[in-house]
């Protein structure tokens, strides 16, 4: 679980089912890492494209860190079937990173941003699906021959 300190208050961010499920950010999460992936690959820097991707990225950020809020801070929930209802918790969220800025201990855009990509994919929620069905995956051994090809004998 991801823990904010920002005025004198500790925040959690987890990801829960929910919010993700109706926010439908997962899709642009995993399009920003391939831009960042195809990034580091390129060998040309172009500053136009940096920019681009980081103003995605800080986009991203708000709306990941209202999704991260949803499970254990109801004064941030929204309802994410009302658009007034989203664009007053992303407003709220802007208030709170702004807040969280001005900490001294606060990260910045980029390295925010890798830590809710961690707590998305590698602790929180989706971490311990992908173990499960890892698990299960390994618990049905996959590289057992079938036999039902065999004859039996008589």
């Amino acid at each position: 679980m991801l823990k904010l300190k920002v005025k004198e208050q500790e925040y959690r961010l987890r990801f829960g089912y929910k919010a993700l499920g109706k926010s439908g950010i997962l899709k642009e999460v995993t399009a920003i890492q391939d831009a960042i992936n195809e990034k580091k690959k390129d060998e040309e820097d172009d500053e136009s494209s940096m920019m681009d991707m980081l103003g995605d990225i800080f986009d991203l950020n708000s709306r990941l860190t209202l999704a991260a809020l949803q499970k254990h801070h109801k004064d941030f929930e929204v309802d994410y079937d009302s658009n007034d209802s989203l664009k007053a918790g992303i407003e709220k969220v802007y208030d709170f990173m702004d807040d969280y800025m001005d900490e001294e201990d606060s990260m910045d855009i980029m390295s925010f941003f890798s830590a809710l990509m961690n707590e998305l994919f590698d602790s929180g929620f989706l971490s311990k699906k992908s173990e499960k069905l890892e698990q299960a995956m390994t618990e049905l051994d996959a590289t057992a021959a079938p036999t039902d090809h065999k004859m039996t004998e008589s």
